[in-house]
């Protein structure tokens, strides 16, 4: 279990556990004949505020622009969202918001829960 990712919050999981890494517009791709695509990063509404520019994320396979989900919906105003995306000043860079079902919010809750005490049990 060592070398498991161990998660620190609901974002942590839902990167780790998220099929789709990278969206390609494929029929962009196909009518210009190259291959763009844009990374996929589940963040909370803090994280998203406290980035200050896009050059400091990995640049982990050089995507051509980045997805920022935004975790905890019902506390996220659209306005500090579109504020930030303005400073950020990169127009590489788009939000979605999502609120968390509550079957999903329980599963991630329960995942991180186990990954915290596998934590602490490593640390014994």
């Amino acid at each position: 279990m060592r070398n498991e990712k161990l998660f620190k919050n609901i974002s942590d999981v839902l990167n780790q556990i998220n099929v789709q890494k990278y969206i390609l517009p494929k029929k962009y791709n196909q009518d210009h004949f190259m291959t763009r695509y844009v990374k996929v990063h589940a963040m909370n509404m803090d994280s998203f505020l406290a980035l200050s520019s896009v050059n400091y994320l990995p640049r982990e396979n050089y995507p051509d622009g980045y997805l920022f989900v935004i975790v905890d919906g019902e506390k996220s105003k659209k306005e500090d969202i579109q504020r930030h995306i303005r400073d950020l000043d990169n127009n590489t860079v788009a939000t979605a918001i999502i609120n968390l079902d509550k079957e999903c919010e329980h599963k991630t809750k329960l995942l991180l829960a186990t990954s915290k005490f596998l934590l602490v049990k490593m640390k014994l």
